[in-house]
């Protein structure tokens, strides 16, 4: 399917911490030569005095009262998409604000692999086998069954020992949007998948099988079977090259970036040294 811009709704969200990046990202999306033809939704969720609107983005939407790291996140991801959604546009791309495209014929072939799949959600698996949030891209239809996200986490992964051991020392545990989604994901799935995929994966007791809990489940093989289906009948694994970590990817000349040496090389090495924003940063980053 043809790449056209006309069809893309992008929405860019964060808070304080990252406000730099944001007027960056403005000028690095409209700076595409198809730039000005997507529409760009900022969402932001911190001190008003921080992120000036008007700036180049068709719509800004400020949230007073954030609620922390991962629910001033799903907050402003359902905001953004709530209104990504009312208009006429099929494709809807997400990400954070420190996430940053540097080169526009790979932005093109994010989208056009992700259409090229026929499937309904395109992201990276992160370490734990579910899709990233720092960067999602969606078809609408899919959307509208999906949003907005709640904070339900998949209870089935709480049984995965290894998973459970690694989130224990976390302050978020399965609180994070990461895992919010995967479960909203396997709610609309579950309305058509088989009945099999219901109780697949839930075996006998092994006792020479160390994967088995107490309950006698193989809640590790349930987990496998339900992420073959995803990515086989509604979740394109997008081809970042910076798994598992998500930080820089060459193939799609993205990064997830905090540091401004970083940010600064990037965009020298891309050429990408036009608008207010980009040259004031230029100017000012060491």
């Amino acid at each position: 399917m043809a790449f056209d811009p006309r069809r893309i709704h992008h929405v860019c969200i964060g808070y304080d911490k990252s406000a730099v990046q944001e007027r960056i990202n403005v000028d690095l999306i409209r700076g595409m030569s198809f730039g000005n033809e997507l529409w760009l939704t900022i969402v932001y969720n911190s001190d008003p005095n921080l992120v000036p609107s008007g700036i180049g983005e068709n719509t800004f939407i400020l949230q007073s009262g954030s609620r922390g790291y991962a629910y001033g996140a799903l907050d402003a991801i359902n905001a953004g998409v709530d209104f990504a959604l009312c208009h006429n546009r099929d494709i809807i791309v997400v990400h954070n604000f420190d996430c940053l495209f540097f080169d526009e014929q790979k932005y093109k072939f994010c989208i056009e692999d992700f259409l090229e799949s026929g499937l309904d959600i395109s992201s990276a698996p992160i370490i734990h086998g579910i899709p990233a949030t720092d960067l999602f891209i969606m078809k609408a239809d899919y959307a509208r069954k999906l949003f907005p996200l709640t904070d339900k986490h998949a209870k089935y992964r709480e049984n995965i020992k290894a998973l459970a051991h690694e989130y224990k020392p976390t302050e978020l545990g399965y609180s994070n949007v990461e895992e919010w989604l995967w479960e909203n994901m396997i709610e609309v799935a579950g309305k058509t998948w088989p009945p099999s995929m219901d109780i697949v994966g839930i075996q006998p007791l092994d006792p020479k099988n160390p994967m088995l809990n107490e309950l006698g489940h193989d809640w590790t093989a349930r987990d496998v079977e339900i992420k073959m289906y995803m990515k086989k009948n509604i979740w394109h694994h997008m081809a970042r090259t910076d798994l598992p970590w998500l930080r820089w990817s060459d193939k799609l000349a993205f990064g997830h970036m905090h540091d401004y040496g970083e940010i600064k090389a990037k965009l020298l090495e891309h050429g990408r040294t036009e608008g207010g924003a980009i040259q004031q940063f230029l100017d000012n980053v060491q």
